[in-house]
């Protein structure tokens, strides 16, 4: 019979890797394998077996029986961890005690036992990120008062911001499966060294779950399922995920379907978001019906599907490929907050809704790890993503549904590379280019008719956005008591918008911008002993304009229509970190850090002239014109401290 431990946590009960089990002497050692199993056969009957691991406390164990089966042994987690490991700030795995910036680690841990909703929820259960809902079917973070394009999205490395996403805030980060999350990474400040444009106020990079090999040519399968009901909007929600695999291939399937009805709200809330009245539709006309419970959220209930398959193939020690593919639909989302707006006496919509949103991302990765005298590690990564989505608007008693849809298609390249040189010196370099292609169509439709005419679109239909950049970045480190890190990043943007004049006579027939842009930073971790550590941190970030900045016509609240500047230009960010971290006794964690920054050019929203006009009709309204435009400067300061 084998004799083995199987080594898990004593909260989740996961198996635990890396677990080094060895005798007093230290002459006879072992360690746990993926499945958390330790083998025995190097062991004496007698041994005291000493089970450490940087994240556990120690654990002693008696080998003082003959074993028919495996033993199982639960470890306690350590109340502060020793080692954390990071992507989002060169793009390889680093400790996250080696990195200037300070980044937060939401784990695949916290999210099962914060049981959150949406990805979007499990950054507001964080407690790290602040995340604003203007409905259900939402969820916009937040990260030093930057949010949506000044925040950058990103799931395995590969940018989610696209051409259209816009400065209002977005709700995109719900398309990510929360149970299909291995792990998610905050960087706060910017980040636009290693991502480029939009990593303003920070980066906010969600890593999936993979499959993972194995040491025998056997296959082996697991898998894990999960089934919710939440009350307050009825969910319900079912998730299953099972990987197949041995020592070369590796096969993942997950799928997640969620159902939430009408949300009900607390009895202690904000009473402008309440729901006295709602529309019907009877005999051809809206008609307002009282809300027998205004707490009901009426019309805010949406459905969401997610499907994830990953492929992992590693023919040699050193070369591995991966499949990755992500869809997400979502069903129509009631823009809740716009369907409790009041015109006079009566409710201004009887419909307000995000069509059916989409999104589909595909893409293969190639990674060479081993010692070469150019790199020691190659990540190169091709992706396609398609996204479809849609605004739908119905005024109270007007038979015309306007409806204005996008789909964006989002090419990217990704060639990232990263070589020792000698034991203190470690750099970082690579190259990103990305293509973004947007259609953009409007219509109306008399629901009394069934009879389509076109309307204008939200952007010009075939519009581009690309960008092209290289990066470099350096590590040095001396005696583990003081890490410096400098990069550098170049990059180049191309936007070209043909404008269609047939429902808004611009005064220009396109728009064509060229910005070029450079960002960089230095910052230094200082470890004078263990369990003490001092980071500063100095970065700059940039913006730049992307279609829905340049190119789009919205209306931003009642009253208020936006129009196209074909003159803006490229934003920037600079910002300096303080930080210290101290330990006590390794039960005690203290963390302050203080944070400054300058946003040069700062893209905003003001009154606009058009045309010579300051006022335009849009949807039937007239509405008073405005723009984004570049400021002169805002500054951003604020600071974070935390016991843990």
């Amino acid at each position: 019979m084998a004799q083995s431990l199987r080594i898990v946590d004593e909260v989740s009960q996961q198996p635990i890797e890396y677990v080094f089990a060895y005798t007093a002497s230290g002459l006879v050692s072992a360690t746990s394998d993926g499945k958390g199993i330790i083998n025995l056969s190097v062991f004496q009957l007698g041994d005291s077996i000493l089970l450490q691991h940087p994240s556990y406390l120690p654990f002693t164990w008696y080998y003082s029986l003959q074993l028919a089966t495996e033993v199982k042994v639960s470890l306690v987690e350590r109340m502060i961890k020793l080692e954390e490991f990071v992507f989002s700030v060169t793009g390889s795995s680093q400790e996250a005690d080696e990195v200037p910036n300070r980044v937060a680690v939401v784990s695949s841990k916290d999210i099962a036992f914060n049981n959150p909703q949406t990805s979007a929820d499990a950054l507001t259960l964080s407690g790290e990120v602040f995340v604003q809902k203007s409905q259900l079917g939402g969820g916009s973070p937040m990260i030093r008062g930057f949010s949506a394009n000044r925040i950058l999205l990103n799931v395995n490395g590969v940018r989610m911001n696209n051409a259209i996403y816009r400065s209002g805030n977005l709700q995109n980060v719900i398309a990510l499966d929360a149970n299909s999350v291995d792990q998610m990474e905050v960087v706060f400040g910017p980040g636009s060294v290693l991502y480029g444009s939009d990593a303003i106020g920070g980066v906010v990079n969600v890593i999936t779950i993979s499959p993972a090999l194995t040491d025998t040519r056997s296959f082996e399968v697991s898998g894990k399922a999960l089934l919710r009901y939440s009350s307050a909007a009825n969910e319900k929600t079912g998730h299953v995920d099972f990987s197949i695999s041995n020592d070369k291939f590796g096969f993942l399937t997950s799928v997640t379907y969620a159902d939430y009805n009408d949300l009900r709200m607390g009895n202690v809330g904000h009473p402008d978001y309440t729901r006295p009245q709602y529309t019907q539709r009877i005999n051809n006309e809206d008609v307002m019906v009282a809300n027998p419970n205004p707490n009901i959220q009426r019309f805010s209930g949406f459905s969401q599907v997610n499907f994830m398959q990953k492929i992992l193939f590693q023919p040699s020690k050193h070369w591995q490929i991966d499949l990755d593919f992500q869809y997400a639909a979502l069903s129509d989302v009631p823009r809740y907050d716009r369907l409790i707006e009041y015109d006079g006496d009566t409710l201004k919509y009887a419909d307000w809704y995000y069509g059916p949103q989409k999104w589909l991302m595909g893409g293969i990765g190639l990674r060479y790890f081993g010692k070469h005298k150019l790199l020691d590690e190659m990540k190169l990564k091709f992706s396609n993503q398609n996204t479809e989505e849609s605004r739908n608007t119905r005024r109270f008693n007007d038979p015309q549904l306007i409806t204005r849809q996008e789909q964006v298609g989002l090419l990217i390249f990704n060639a990232d590379f990263n070589k020792r040189i000698q034991p203190h010196h470690r750099i970082f370099y690579g190259l990103n280019i990305d293509f973004n292609h947007v259609g953009s169509v409007g219509q109306q439709l008399d629901i009394e008719s069934n009879q389509v005419s076109p309307d204008a679109s939200r952007y010009p239909d075939g519009s581009t956005l690309n960008g092209y950049a290289g990066y470099l970045n350096y590590e040095y480190t001396w005696n583990d008591t003081f890490i410096y890190q400098a990069g550098v990043r170049y990059s180049q943007y191309h936007l070209a918008a043909e404008m269609d004049t047939t429902f808004y006579k611009f005064p220009f027939q396109d728009i064509i911008l060229n910005n070029g842009a450079m960002s960089g930073g230095f910052g230094f971790i200082f470890k004078p002993k263990t369990g003490l550590t001092f980071n500063t941190n100095l970065s700059a970030g940039f913006r730049a304009p992307n279609i829905d900045d340049v190119a789009k016509v919205f209306d931003s609240e009642p009253g208020n229509v936006v129009v196209p500047n074909p003159n803006l230009k490229p934003e920037y960010a600079y910002n300096v970190d303080l930080g210290i971290d101290k330990i006590f006794n390794e039960h005690i964690e203290v963390d302050f850090s203080a944070f400054f920054t300058y946003l040069d050019q700062a893209m905003v929203r003001r009154d606009f002239s058009y045309n010579g006009q300051d006022s335009i009709f849009y949807d039937g309204e007239l509405s008073k014109t405005q723009a984004v435009v570049n400021a002169s400067s805002a500054v951003i300061y604020g600071f974070y401290f935390n016991i843990n």
